[in-house]
């Protein structure tokens, strides 16, 4: 666990528009702090996480519970929401007929995200990209 003062961590994918977007909100709704970020294209990543592979992170969102367990996709994201107050807003991510659909669009969602993102949020992408190459 990257804070073990923390409920759990999430392992986002920085470099994604739509994903920053996100974890930014989190950001602000995470008052009283049970949340650690952390972008697994962060310099100080593969230091700080050299047990974890990189590539299965980037496949689809992961939380870390402070207990060690993982959860994935839709899961994650729900533990994220509910973590900072918002569970009652992602409730559907839970209803068993729904996830049906919810957990196949997910991961096609997460396989094409940047390509998808970078038509939502043209230049959020620019700037992730200029802010990629800089690090390189």
């Amino acid at each position: 666990m990257s804070d073990s003062k923390k409920d759990i961590t999430v392992f986002y994918d920085g470099q994604c528009p739509l994903c920053s977007w996100e974890i930014d909100h989190l950001k602000k709704k995470d008052v009283n702090q049970r949340i650690g970020f952390e972008d697994i294209h962060g310099d100080e990543f593969a230091t700080k996480h050299p047990n974890l592979n990189k590539q299965q992170l980037d496949n689809l969102l992961h939380v870390q519970q402070s207990d060690g367990q993982f959860q994935t996709g839709i899961d994650a994201t729900y533990l994220l929401w509910q973590t900072v107050g918002m569970g009652k807003w992602f409730a559907p991510l839970k209803w068993k007929w729904l996830r049906v659909i919810l957990k196949p669009s997910y991961l096609l969602f997460a396989r094409y995200r940047h390509s998808i993102t970078a038509l939502l949020f043209p230049a959020r992408t620019y700037r992730s990209r200029k802010k990629a190459t800089n690090h390189e």
